[in-house]
């Protein structure tokens, strides 16, 4: 096993509790929040996109595809108090865009060598990562750190625990 398919797993790994925790919620309960001041999930996943292709943009442009016109603006910290779905895309668009986004970051990953992983990544980033390989990496932990929270609304809702 070498880095890559280290991050590999990873970010499949992540998927798998992605799914595990979103897939039987309703639009409503993508509305609650885990507690109060948190962000509840529509706004989560918004921002996990756009974190998404903001990273990928940095370390390997153009390999994700575009994000709706818009998008980001829907989903900043002036828009996380909002209880109004109309604000946010429906639970079907932003699935959609998860699965499109992910499929682009495993296959750019995949076509990464193990020198471009060992590359500075942005300057910007470096409060994150110091490599391009530790940006691939925190595709994985940024998705799961959220995740974490939805194991929280979906106990608040009644629903069973998923592991």
């Amino acid at each position: 096993m070498n880095t890559i398919d280290t991050i590999e797993y990873s970010l499949n790994s992540s998927n798998m509790f992605v799914h595990a925790y979103v897939d039987d919620l309703s639009p409503d309960d993508w509305m609650v929040r885990p507690t109060e001041g948190a962000n509840h999930l529509a706004w989560q996943f918004g921002h996990l996109l756009t974190a998404t292709k903001a990273l990928a943009e940095a370390c390997f442009p153009g390999e994700l595809p575009e994000l709706p016109e818009g998008f980001g603006e829907k989903y900043t910290t002036e828009t996380s108090s909002s209880d109004n779905p109309e604000d946010f895309h429906s639970v079907d668009e932003l699935i959609a865009l998860y699965e499109a986004q992910r499929q682009a970051l495993l296959k750019a990953v995949a076509g990464l060598s193990e020198d471009d992983l060992v590359k500075p990544a942005p300057e910007n980033l470096e409060q994150i990562a110091k490599t391009v390989g530790e940006v691939c990496e925190f595709q994985a932990l940024h998705w799961m750190m959220h995740a974490g929270q939805w194991a929280i609304i979906r106990r608040k809702l009644g629903h069973p625990a998923k592991f």
